[in-house]
């Protein structure tokens, strides 16, 4: 009738995670581990009924379904440590609008098989033909104000938005590790990286700055 805190959590993966960096991965297995260490603007509730709140607090839509704009949460840190409780490059600071520009940008600059889900804002064409540097469809309105210009309306935008491709990440471990930031995953979420032993289990560790713990920890 209580949670039981502490101990671990063993789970049976049918096989090694190709990805663990979400802007890579395109399978459930690596999702399970992935969506332990990203979070997303909004999820989908325990019943799978309607999109809520998770990094995003609240939004708003223009009348002509164009714009959406996002209030963030704060108090929102990225990890301070990673593999075998060393430091991470971006320090464990807390996430900002502009964090999320960058990473939504860097889909396309790192040409993410799963860029195409999000087709539907403004500027992803000249993105993607490397006509312009920055994606003028997103904008950080201030710190904690994230807004996005869509092309034409388009109904599923919000349920996009739950998908795991669209997680935050830090730029200066992104940045750092290149293409083995896949071995090296830094998040936001409740859970930090530990180890990788390929074809035989992935370790990870309670993050005891994450932003859903509770009174008890």
């Amino acid at each position: 009738s209580e949670p039981v805190y502490g101990g671990v959590v063993k789970w049976h993966e049918v096989a090694n995670p190709p990805k663990l960096d979400p802007q890579y991965a395109t399978d459930t297995t690596s999702d399970r581990v992935i969506l332990c260490l990203f979070d997303t603007l909004v999820t989908n509730s325990l019943d799978g009924q309607k999109i809520v709140p998770w990094l995003a607090e609240s939004w708003q839509v223009s009348k002509d379904n164009l714009v959406w704009t996002f209030k963030l949460r704060k108090g929102v840190h990225f990890h301070k440590t990673t593999e075998g409780g060393k430091p991470t490059a971006n320090g464990g600071r807390e996430v900002t609008a502009a964090d999320w520009k960058w990473t939504f940008e860097q889909l396309i600059r790192g040409k993410s098989p799963r860029a195409y889900f999000v087709d539907c804002i403004k500027g992803y064409d000249e993105m993607t033909a490397g006509k312009s540097k920055e994606w003028i469809g997103i904008k950080a309105l201030d710190k904690y104000t994230l807004q996005f210009t869509l092309k034409e309306p388009f109904a599923p935008f919000l349920s996009v938005l739950a998908y795991s491709a669209f997680v935050v990440v830090p730029k200066e471990d992104v940045t750092k590790w290149g293409k083995d930031f896949n071995f090296h995953p830094v998040g936001t979420g409740a859970f930090v990286f530990d180890s990788w032993k390929r074809d035989q289990k992935v370790v990870l560790k309670q993050n005891p700055n994450s932003w859903r713990r509770e009174r008890k920890g």
